[in-house]
């Protein structure tokens, strides 16, 4: 009901007053505009800057037997953080297919709630998730024939 108030006041603010009614309307879109050209601007910039943290992090994922031998924990996920700031938690997507294959044949998030101050490292061997495994094998392959990659998803910076 609120929005037919507003069309009565604006006819009637047209109606009686129609030039200083534009002037106003103008600069309202005016502002606005500003308004959203400054946010668009200021998550262009936060982007950038997530971007340029989430470089500075080292990542490897691997499933040989050099690093992880337990067979319920294949994959060796290692992270450095190269950033000037510690890194409360971070998670990272990894995924998975057939050697010169580019179907995906698995992909989850792992997080990590290591503390990693600047220039620390911290690797790990982790679980699949049990719900994409069938007879421990992903798509009637083993996780250790597969090739696997990694990406930075989100990193928390501590306090």
């Amino acid at each position: 009901m609120g929005w037919i108030a507003g069309s009565i006041v604006l006819v009637f603010l047209l109606w009686r007053f129609p030039r200083y009614t534009i002037i106003g309307a103008a600069c309202l879109l005016l502002i606005a505009g500003v308004g959203f050209g400054l946010s668009i601007l200021n998550d262009n910039q936060n982007a950038a800057r997530r971007r340029d943290e989430n470089s500075k992090v080292e990542l490897i994922v691997s499933a040989t037997d050099v690093h992880c031998t337990d067979p319920q924990y294949p994959i060796w996920i290692a992270t450095v953080n190269r950033n000037p700031f510690t890194i409360a938690s971070i998670t990272v997507h990894v995924s998975a297919n057939k050697p010169d294959h580019s179907s995906v044949l698995y992909d989850a998030y792992v997080t990590s709630d290591r503390i990693l101050k600047p220039q620390d490292g911290y690797a790990a061997c982790w679980r699949l998730e049990d719900y994409k495994l069938v007879n421990g094998t992903i798509g009637g392959h083993s996780p250790r024939d597969l090739s696997w990659k990694g990406a930075i998803s989100f990193i928390e910076k501590s306090d």
